[in-house]
């Protein structure tokens, strides 16, 4: 189905983003919307192609969306109910020939066809398709396909079959591409070690516009995020999916041992806004461990970006072995300015947060060198400060959309421009 929206200013490009992660509704954060957004602000005639099928719920998107100044088209896909699971390829092998048959059917190609990898099937559907049209094309590296399949290793004929294949249609896109940006140096070295071209790659982080953050730090706090009581300082704050990929259980461990310390400080809240497969899990898990968490659910992106305004401290609690960079929640700590006490192993994350001193990297798994961690920070109103302004000036050097996403915009019409000028 596609919603047309009206007033349109006069078109000066056309462009056309694929990416099946967006937005389920348009009070979300979600990059390619935004990029959307900012395509049509300057003229542009602009579609996002997505999925019927809500990647973040795990249930197909039958609502509405909300007037967009873009044309928001989205295309079957049969879903799956794990992220790490053979019925997440077939589904995404079936939205690559979705959107393969809806470009076939256009009257005339895009001047900027961007798509987002993974799925490495959908980005060389595209690149096939610019390759015979002529039209500038592009790759958003959002995560590192084969690798964060490498948690399904029990499986070890699914993972070489899973490797192989997507290894070939990566290294097909890439060498197809006229730009190759990621989310972080490490997905857009992964890129080239798999045939892009390091004169076209670029980096551009996450993010999230500053401004619009501060302004819904600064609102009223949402009733949901207090409805079990007040809040106990410094209250502790997690933002993300509640999912394999990510050890909440671990932050809930570092915070038992520290009650049980004889030195133990003030009990603080630990408060937990997003959903997962887990979520139920955690919850009986922090009950049993005596935490105060509350757990939210998914909530807007305004109300979340308030929820940090009231923490102190956040976490970023990632398992071992994990082939993320750069995430989500990075830039919203960071708008935050909250200290980090990280689990990640991503050496890129590390040495931002050490270059900044806006956090604390631990070893994953490792539940008293968090409860380390989070004890100096808990004790320490000074570090605590100390640690805030880091974060926030991270933020506003490196994850400010207004800035970071505007200049990605210039580079992708230079490339149209590049490629006009070849032919």
């Amino acid at each position: 189905m596609s919603s047309h929206p009206a007033g349109r200013p006069p078109a000066i490009l056309r462009v056309m983003i694929v990416a099946n992660y967006s937005a389920d509704a348009i009070t979300s954060n979600n990059r390619f919307n935004d990029l959307a957004r900012r395509f049509a602000a300057r003229g542009a005639d602009v579609e996002l192609v997505t999925s019927r099928f809500s990647h973040a719920r795990k249930v197909p998107r039958t609502d509405g969306f909300g007037p967009t100044p873009y044309t928001l088209t989205r295309l079957h896909e049969p879903g799956y109910a794990r992220n790490i699971s053979p019925a997440r390829l077939r589904s995404q092998a079936v939205f690559a020939r979705e959107v393969t048959h809806h470009l076939d059917g256009l009257a005339a190609p895009p001047d900027l066809l961007l798509a987002a990898a993974p799925p490495p099937a959908v980005a060389a559907a595209c690149g096939r398709y610019a390759r015979r049209t002529g039209c500038t094309f592009a790759i958003d590296v959002q995560d590192l396909w084969p690798e964060a399949f490498a948690m399904v290793a029990r499986f070890p004929r699914l993972i070489g079959l899973a490797f192989s294949g997507m290894r070939r249609l990566s290294r097909e896109a890439y060498t197809s591409a006229h730009r190759v940006i990621g989310v972080s140096r490490t997905y857009t070295e992964a890129a080239v070690r798999d045939g892009a071209d390091p004169a076209r790659t670029r980096v551009v982080l996450l993010g999230t516009d500053l401004g619009g953050f501060d302004a819904h730090a600064d609102a009223p706090m949402p009733p949901l995020l207090t409805a079990a009581g007040p809040l106990s300082p410094p209250v502790i704050g997690y933002a993300g999916g509640l999912s394999d990929s990510y050890d909440l259980g671990l932050v809930i461990d570092a915070l038992a041992l520290l009650h049980a310390a004889p030195d133990a400080p003030p009990r603080p809240t630990l408060l937990v806004m997003g959903d997962g497969a887990r979520r139920e899990e955690f919850t009986d898990r922090a009950r049993r461990a005596g935490v105060d968490a509350r757990f939210t659910g998914n909530l807007p992106y305004a109300q979340m970006a308030r929820g940090l305004a009231a923490c102190e401290i956040a976490v970023n609690p990632i398992v071992a072995g994990s082939a993320g960079s750069i995430l989500n929640k990075a830039g919203d700590y960071a708008a935050a300015g909250l200290p980090v006490v990280s689990s990640q192993e991503s050496p890129e994350y590390r040495e931002l947060l050490a270059a900044h001193g806006a956090g604390i990297s631990c070893a994953p798994g490792d539940a008293p060198a968090m409860a380390e961690a989070l004890g100096r920070l808990l004790r320490d109103p000074g570090l605590r400060s100390r640690l805030g302004r880091g974060s926030r000036r991270m933020g506003e050097e490196l994850f400010d959309r207004a800035v970071t996403y505007e200049a990605m915009i210039d580079d992708l019409l230079e490339a149209v421009h590049e490629t006009r000028g070849r032919s």
